[in-house]
Formats: C-alpha cells, structure tokens, sequence
C-alpha cells in the first residue's frame, strides 16, 4: 500500500468522551480497516519529551497530578496525559491476562500430569 493510498484512507474524527468529564471532545486519528469490517482507532502520539516526564511521574503520580493540575496546564499535554495512561492500563491489562492464562494452563497441565503420576496407584 502506498503512503498517499493509506493517507488517504485516515480521517481525522471528533468523539464526544463524556467519561473524561462533562464537554470534553478528543481528537483521535481512525482509520477504515482493510478488511472492511469496522473502525480501528489509531493510538494518539504522545510526544517523547511528556512520555519520559510521564515516566518518571509513574501513572500513580501522574493521575494525582491530574487531580491538582500541579504540572499539567496545558490542554495538548492534558490529552497525551490521558493517553499514555491508557497506554499503560492497556500494557497492564494484556500482563494480567497472560499471566493469567499461563496458569490456567500450568494448572491443566498439572491436573494431567497428577491423573498419569496416580494412574499406577489407581490400577494396582
């Protein structure tokens, strides 16, 4: 796909989030699937400068600063703010669910393992 083709397919769109608070609108990048099966919407750039100071922060910090409004003034880096905490919630997320898949399968795999280790016991 060529890079005009593929711009050509993003929009630029206005979503009203009423769960940020009341009236706020996000400008968020969405781009029409190829496969034709809907909207994907593209993460927002958070610019390097406000991800290390985020970092730094942590997203405990940096929630509580959104609190006061201590750092945060300006209504760009308010935005990337909210972004990059649901970048970190999502990366969070994804850990969970792996962690927690892993042991349902370790688990399953121990069940199995316990069944063949007793099976000898059973049988005699």
């Amino acid at each position: 796909m060529t890079g005009d083709h593929q711009s050509s397919r993003q929009i630029k769109a206005l979503i009203f989030d009423d769960s940020q608070g009341p009236g706020l609108l996000f400008t968020h990048a969405a781009l029409l699937s190829t496969s034709g099966c809907g909207w994907m919407s593209l993460p927002m750039t958070v610019s390097p400068q406000n991800r290390a100071q985020f970092e730094i922060m942590g997203a405990a910090g940096l929630r509580a600063d959104m609190i006061t409004g201590n750092y945060i003034k300006n209504r760009d880096t308010l935005d990337q703010a909210h972004e990059w905490l649901k970048e970190q919630d999502s990366i969070k997320e994804r850990r969970e669910s792996v962690r927690f898949w892993s042991m349902i399968l370790l688990t399953a795999a121990a069940a199995i393992a316990a069944c063949i280790a007793a099976w000898p016991v059973v049988k005699g």
